[in-house]
């Protein structure tokens, strides 16, 4: 009879043994399963943060490559060696851009595309100095095969620019609508050539002047904001 006695207290010991085991583990997976999903969570958060910003403590190099006649040249390679040496390739519009670069001088490069020159006194290099916060921009002029005696004027806002051009016998102006609404190209005083309308991208007028001589004009619209322009051929 005693036996069986001792197996049954064992078997109570046993089993509250198994309770306290068992409501340790259900008490950790309480604790565990808050935990794990606060840092789930928390990780999620943390990557639902913005960037963040550029540093105050560096600058940028930006520009254009574009042609003397007008548009963007993309595609040609830009390279920057200075306190970081970098290289990039225009967009389809001709701009490129170089950031977080640390202060100090650079010099900005281009490898001249096929099909296309420099105008005459231009390099295909040029120097930059870049502060913390300062964006320096760098513009390169490319003139296209074939069109080394055309000179370009813009039409932008209520100004020609640039207002006055000098040329020679035989070069061609050509005039091109950048903003500001309707504008002409009016001659003033003489007719070496028709008043021409221009009133939205796209919009170009273009004349080739075979007499030397004065010929200056006007935009009717923006007369009185002192849109005016001035071709001396010699």
């Amino acid at each position: 009879m005693s036996a069986p006695l001792r197996s049954n207290i064992a078997g109570a010991h046993v089993s509250s043994a198994g309770l306290r085991t068992g409501g340790a583990q259900r008490l950790g997976r309480r604790i565990v399963l808050p935990l794990a999903l606060s840092l789930a969570f928390g990780f999620v958060a943390c990557s639902d943060d913005e960037p963040t910003p550029p540093s105050a403590d560096t600058g940028t190099i930006s520009g254009t490559v574009r042609r003397t006649t007008g548009g963007g040249v993309s595609g040609v390679q830009v390279a920057l060696s200075g306190p970081v040496d970098r290289t990039t390739t225009t967009s389809s519009s001709g701009s490129y851009s170089f950031d977080n670069l640390e202060p100090g001088e650079y010099t900005v490069s281009i490898d001249l595309p096929d099909g296309y020159n420099l105008p005459e006194g231009s390099s295909a290099s040029r120097s930059a100095t870049v502060s913390a916060g300062r964006t320096v921009t760098v513009n390169f002029d490319l003139v296209a095969e074939g069109e080394e005696n055309v000179v370009v004027v813009e039409l932008v806002g209520t100004s020609f620019s640039p207002s006055t051009v000098t040329i020679s016998v035989g070069q061609t102006v050509r005039w091109v609508w950048v903003s500001g609404g309707a504008h002409t190209v009016t001659p003033d005083g003489h007719s070496e050539w028709s008043s021409a309308s221009l009133n939205q991208a796209g919009h170009t007028f273009e004349h080739t002047f075979e007499n030397a001589g004065d010929f200056p004009y006007y935009c009717v619209p923006h007369q009185s904001a002192g849109m005016t322009g001035r071709i001396v051929v010699q």
